[in-house]
């Protein structure tokens, strides 16, 4: 992504989710979470907070997939420094291309270029 004479070199996406108290509006994300996700989400007592949990966690990784053209039930997470998830990259998941080219834009804007 080049930018036009006059606009900023970087650019920032805010996407705003409304956070559920009722189990109804988290359960379409229940089956794009991955395992380890579904298991935390298991472990909360508060089904409020739970829920919360369910529709953070599958609003995250259908905001990812469609950064990359991938499937959202198909990313992969680790946690990163303070217990927050970060992307796993797969060379052999569809839409590996669009990653790298994501890859490419973030580090060229974090070394200036």
């Amino acid at each position: 992504m080049t930018p036009t004479a006059g606009a900023l070199a970087c650019s920032v996406r805010v996407w705003t989710i409304a956070l559920p108290g009722a189990s109804q509006a988290a359960t379409p994300f229940r089956p794009i979470l991955g395992d380890e996700e579904r298991d935390r989400a298991a472990r909360f007592h508060r089904a409020a907070d739970r829920d919360r949990y369910v529709t953070a966690h599958g609003a995250l990784r259908l905001i990812l997939a469609d950064c990359v053209a991938a499937d959202p039930a198909g990313l992969r997470f680790t946690l990163a420094r303070h217990g927050k998830p970060a992307l796993v990259y797969d060379f052999y998941c569809n839409g590996a291309q669009n990653y790298l080219e994501l890859a490419k834009e973030v580090i060229g804007k974090m070394e200036g270029k």
